[in-house]
């Protein structure tokens, strides 16, 4: 205890800051959990307000620990070293007021390529900067130290979390606590070990700048699995690449945009084990060898990364994960460029290569928004003024006369890529109706784009077209007029089983099917029966196809009011609110595979 007790102080006294960002993001992302288990929809202000504060923490963290190592290395006051890492905090924390849109729109945080690129870049910043050595041996022990400190981290974390999960469902089981141990526990569990455990074990474990590194050399049984598995599988990986590359050059079946991952990830494979036996290969003749080798075959599989990568953008224009793509191609190029050719073969210069690519495709015009943008935008406007949609700067709308297919599905993909990606103000000039007007939606924004189009398209549906309809992302989606009515299901999800599910209300039990089609059928207990009795059948389907003609053949996020159905007879009346509903159309028929739906009923 005395020992726990010491190495906390000496945490507090190197990382106070980072320790405090931790405990900030955990309790935000543990505030979105709880959000759920109280059926409060995370997709309010207050679950996009803990998301925000997530990722800006999350930013943070390897920012403010970088600068809380390179303040330890040059021996800074504490007064100092405090301001500069609060001050770092403080411009990470930007990134708060920086996401904008609605609270419907929040799950497009998550795909915030260029928030990850800081995120990484600030990870590259810590795990090279304050131990950047003119001996790139030592430089290489620095980060074998850092990398030692994470898998602790994460093997320390793990089996703390795992026999947290199995005491925790111990005690509920046992004593038959509320209802029970179900998965947002869990949830709440990891988080907390993960946010704050492991990153103070991966902070305790970071070796001081001003001492010895931790690590020597690779362990035996790890020299030995690079030297025995890992490099045999990178030449087992670069021989499947190049056969499929001989298949290419044989029969001209030219490549598709998947075979740029495969190359990517096989290359890393290879550098990765470069990085590994960095310290025993500048003593090994055979790996300098085998690795010289390694990045002279990587040339050939580039030329083909590019063919790939281009025959994706020259029709279909670039989009963020495009660009992304590229730039990893030129930063794999660049890299095994100065690998080959280099005398020294410093890898921190590996690190730094990375940082600069990754804060170019961040900032400035060149940046992965601004491009991507740009491409599609472009795009948008050719296929518009094509199909004579937009003339001399205006949204004419398709009043008679069809699209092609293709066409109808680029103006689709491409007018959706635009407004969800922030793009509404630049085509807002286009249409004489305020796209944004009564709404915050970006979804539904796209939505009504679309419909302003009036696109029809002159070739026949695909067979099995799936669809969705979402009426959730409105902010008045939570809110139901239960004037009139006596009792209420809400959140029921029924699944195509053909197979009823019964729901106690104090007007008796009630039992719901979701039907061949399209139908939702409504049945009571019958007394003198063991069959449920059939008390109302709601045909979904006439309400689809008019979605499917205003919205699209694909559907999407819809307006919650035109996913309210009403049926009565002279016994009941029912109205059926519909959350989301899933399925496909195939030629003129309509089959649902899942409906969630909040039911209200009335006995007349």
């Amino acid at each position: 205890m005395h020992q726990i007790a010491n190495q906390g102080r000496r945490l507090a006294r190197r990382f106070p800051v980072s320790m405090l960002v931790t405990l900030v993001g955990t309790s935000a992302i543990v505030n979105i959990t709880v959000f759920e288990m109280m059926n409060y929809a995370s997709t309010s202000r207050e679950g996009v307000v803990m998301v925000k504060i997530f990722f800006a923490a999350f930013l943070a963290f390897p920012w403010v620990t970088c600068v809380a190592l390179l303040t330890e290395k040059y021996h800074w006051s504490l007064g100092r070293r405090l301001l500069a890492q609060f001050g770092t905090a403080a411009v990470c924390s930007i990134y708060y007021f920086f996401p904008s849109g609605s609270p419907e729109d929040f799950r497009f945080f998550f795909f915030d390529l260029r928030l990850f690129a800081l995120i990484a870049a600030g990870f590259l910043f810590l795990l090279t900067l304050p131990f950047d050595q003119h001996d790139p041996l030592r430089f290489w022990r620095y980060l074998a130290s850092s990398v030692r400190a994470s898998v602790l981290a994460f093997a320390f974390s793990v089996g703390l979390g795992i026999g947290l999960t199995i005491s925790f469902f111990a005690v509920f089981y046992l004593f038959q606590i509320g209802g029970g141990f179900d998965e947002e526990w869990v949830m709440l569990v990891w988080q907390i070990v993960f946010g704050i455990v492991a990153t103070w074990i991966f902070l305790a474990n970071l070796p001081s700048p001003n001492e010895p590194p931790l690590v020597e050399n690779l362990p035996r049984i790890l020299q030995r699995f690079v030297t025995v598995i890992w490099i045999p599988i990178v030449v087992i990986f670069f021989a499947i690449l190049y056969a499929y590359l001989g298949k290419i050059l044989i029969t001209h079946d030219w490549p598709n945009g998947g075979l740029v991952y495969w190359i990517f990830a096989f290359s890393m494979a290879g550098l990765l084990a470069f990085l590994a036996s960095y310290e025993s290969s500048s003593n090994t003749r055979w790996k300098q060898v085998f690795f010289r080798g390694f990045f002279v075959s990587i040339f050939p599989m580039l030329i083909a990364y590019a063919i790939a990568i281009g025959f994706r953008i020259l029709p279909y224009g670039i989009t963020v994960n495009r660009y992304f793509v590229v730039l990893g191609g030129v930063w794999l190029a660049v890299v095994v460029a100065y690998l080959l050719f280099s005398r020294s073969k410093k890898i921190q210069w590996i690190s730094y290569m990375t940082i600069i690519f990754l804060l170019f495709s961040v900032f400035g015009p060149w940046s992965a928004s601004s491009v991507s943008m740009f491409s599609q935008y472009n795009r948008l406007e050719d296929l518009l003024t094509k199909n004579k949609l937009l003339i001399n700067g205006k949204i004419a709308p398709l009043t008679d006369g069809v699209v092609s297919y293709e066409d109808y599905n680029s103006i689709r993909t491409t007018l959706e890529y635009v407004i969800l990606h922030r793009g509404v103000e630049k085509i807002q000039p286009w249409f004489e109706q305020d796209l944004s007007q009564n709404t915050t939606s970006l979804s539904l924004v796209n939505s009504k784009a679309f419909q302003i189009l009036s696109l029809r398209y002159d070739e026949r549906e695909p067979l099995g077209q799936s669809f969705y309809f979402n009426g959730t992302r409105s902010k008045n989606s939570s809110v139901a007029n239960i004037q009139g009515f006596d009792f209420m299901f809400s959140d029921l999800r029924l699944e195509a089983r053909d197979v009823f599910e019964s729901y106690d209300s104090d007007f008796g039990t009630y039992q719901l099917k979701l039907g061949n089609g399209a139908r939702i059928e409504i049945a009571q207990a019958a007394m003198d029966s063991k069959d449920p009795r059939s008390i109302a059948v709601i045909d979904l389907a006439p309400m689809i196809s008019q979605l499917i003609t205003e919205y699209g053949s694909e559907g999407g996020d819809v307006d919650p009011s035109d996913l309210i159905v009403n049926v009565e007879n002279d016994a009941v009346k029912f109205r059926v609110i519909i959350q989301f509903l899933g399925g496909k159309k195939e030629k003129d028929a309509i089959t649902l595979d899942h409906v969630t739906l909040t039911l209200l009923g009335a006995i007349k």
